[in-house]
């Protein structure tokens, strides 16, 4: 992992939160998680989550968009509370060493109120 690409963007980059919880209603369900990195690079905001699936290479895209529901909560929930547009939800495979973006699509907002603290 240390000799990745994506070690190498998250070591340049500023982190702006890690461990990040997250509180959200959505779809009259409380949605619960913690964001691993939030961080911005290249003037640009990242979502990601860390994952240590054994997989192999092969399986990276596929395994990647089992999380799509993952990517559009947490990144909803940043744009809200920042205020600002999510470049894209990554998920990183810690041991291959690989990140991959999970497409976002543009949902509707939320009325409610998002909790997110930034550490």
């Amino acid at each position: 992992f240390f000799r990745s690409r994506i070690y190498s963007e998250l070591a340049e980059a500023k982190i702006l939160g890690r461990e990040v919880p997250l509180l959200m209603p959505l779809d009259s369900q409380i949605m619960e998680g913690v964001i691993d990195p939030l961080y911005e690079h290249n003037g640009l905001l990242y979502v990601a989550d860390y994952k240590t699936d054994e997989i192999a290479t092969e399986e990276i895209t596929q395994s990647a968009a089992r999380y799509y529901q993952q990517a559009e909560v947490y990144s909803r929930a940043v744009r809200q509370s920042l205020q600002r547009e999510v470049a894209a939800f990554k998920v990183i495979f810690l041991r291959l060493g690989e990140a991959v973006r999970v497409p976002l699509e543009r949902a509707e907002e939320i009325s409610s109120p998002i909790q997110l603290r930034l550490l």
